[in-house]
């Protein structure tokens, strides 16, 4: 093994020993089920930012400073927003939003966050009560769609359509409630941007890095020993989210440390892969995305 081929008294080897008695600490992303569109974690706060490294969301801290806009131009690619400037939808279809007076992230239905936040818009299901919803303006894509920024959104990996609004909530969620119970098709119309993760970059990311997630400070105690290891990383510190992420070029010289690594945190590639899997097999973004759409181009 390779640390039995190492000094005693080396750095690496103090590192390698350090990391094999290190607790096994593996961090599963989820994305939350709830109706609020920013509980889907989006990988935005992973992109590399080579010209800004020391935003308030992200820095890195690496061995060769150099590398930081190669990693970027193989990592950043994975994600693409695509977006189709007029899609119509039934508003049954909707599953949530992203901006509300009340806590969208407190209800995993439209339904609940209704029958909580505004029980008296549905005190009487009638087809009365249903345009009334309809015509609040802060519907805009209803009531103004020529001069409004809202837009549905979607995360390729995830069956469901929310809308990215500036207001109107509690009245689409009534109006979809009612509409439901009515059994009244509404068709919705907006213009849809869709997140999805890009399979062919992905692969060509992980042919040459390995990356893994750990808590942000997990291994701060041990970065005198990575200082002067010469061992060749990247390290994403995304305060957002309290994540530290490691990059590791696949090269002979990182083999061990890889391993190490993949033997107690979690590899972000296996979560990129899984998010790309459930992408693929995803029936609504098949459904409402055209072939031909260059997110299905793997």
């Amino acid at each position: 093994m390779i640390d039995t081929l190492l000094s005693p008294f080396s750095v690496k080897h103090e590192l390698y020993s350090k990391l094999k008695k290190h607790q096994e600490n593996r961090i599963n992303i989820v994305d939350k089920d709830s109706i609020y569109l920013f509980d889907i974690f989006s990988f935005e706060s992973f992109k590399i930012k080579s010209k800004s490294p020391y935003s308030h969301l992200a820095y890195f801290s690496c061995s060769y400073t150099d590398d930081v806009t190669e990693l970027e131009l193989c990592f950043n690619p994975i994600f693409q927003d695509y977006d189709i400037p007029k899609l119509t939808i039934d508003i049954s279809q909707l599953c949530g939003f992203g901006h509300s007076k009340s806590d969208l992230f407190k209800y995993k239905s439209i339904d609940e966050f209704v029958e909580n936040e505004c029980p008296s818009y549905i005190e009487t299901i009638s087809q009365t009560q249903l345009r009334l919803m309809l015509s609040h303006n802060g519907i805009q894509i209803v009531n103004s769609p020529d001069s409004t920024f809202d837009n549905f959104y979607m995360y390729g990996w995830q069956p469901k359509v929310f809308l990215s609004n500036e207001d109107g909530s509690h009245h689409l969620a009534s109006a979809q409630y009612i509409a439901l119970r009515l059994n009244q098709p509404v068709p919705l119309t907006a213009r849809l941007i869709y997140k999805v993760i890009r399979g062919e970059q992905l692969a060509n990311f992980h042919d040459r890095y390995a990356a893994f997630i750990t808590p942000l400070h997990e291994l701060d105690d041990y970065f005198k020993w990575f200082d002067n290891s010469n061992i060749k990383f990247i390290r994403l510190d995304d305060s957002l989210h309290e994540y530290a992420v490691y990059f590791f070029k696949r090269t002979s010289e990182n083999e061990r440390i890889i391993e190490l690594f993949s033997s107690k945190f979690s590899s972000l590639n296996q979560i990129l892969w899984k998010r790309l899997s459930d992408q693929t097999n995803n029936m609504l973004l098949k459904a409402l995305v055209p072939l031909n759409s260059g997110c299905w181009s793997y």
